[in-house]
């Protein structure tokens, strides 16, 4: 079976289409949607650990654990040392609070645009290679 014709493959090259055209809109405020999810994830609950954070955006906890790392350090989120070391439960801070402040207008922008379509376009050469289709994310 060729990729192209992968339901699985053209679903995750249409959903990092859309990710990358949320991350463009998203650049002026220095985060990416990603990282944006995982503030609003905290922000609504007031605080989380790592695999509660991991279930409720569907990942592993490494990877989770990676996608905290950079928000700790730029001082968005911190580990709340009021709590049981063993939970490292994380908390949003105020320059947290800022940063989705400046982020949610961003973002409802790009999810607001009329309709976010998925285009699916052969190869951009004449020689239309089989299976060589391609998905990117327009507004209209």
């Amino acid at each position: 079976m060729a990729a192209a014709a992968c339901a699985c493959n053209n679903l995750r090259t249409a959903s990092r289409a859309i990710t990358q055209r949320f991350d463009h809109t998203l650049e002026p405020s220095g985060l990416r949607s990603s990282q944006l999810v995982i503030l609003l994830e905290i922000a609504a609950g007031g605080h989380s650990t790592v695999p509660q954070l991991a279930r409720r955006l569907v990942t592993d906890r490494s990877t989770m654990q990676r996608n905290v790392q950079p928000l700790l350090k730029r001082g968005l989120i911190r580990i709340d040392a009021r709590k049981a070391q063993r939970s490292r439960e994380l908390t949003l801070t105020a320059r947290g609070r800022r940063a989705i402040d400046a982020a949610v207008p961003l973002w409802e922008f790009c999810g607001r645009r009329r309709h976010l379509l998925l285009i699916c376009t052969r190869g951009s050469t004449g020689t239309s290679r089989r299976g060589r289709e391609r998905f990117r994310a327009v507004s209209c």
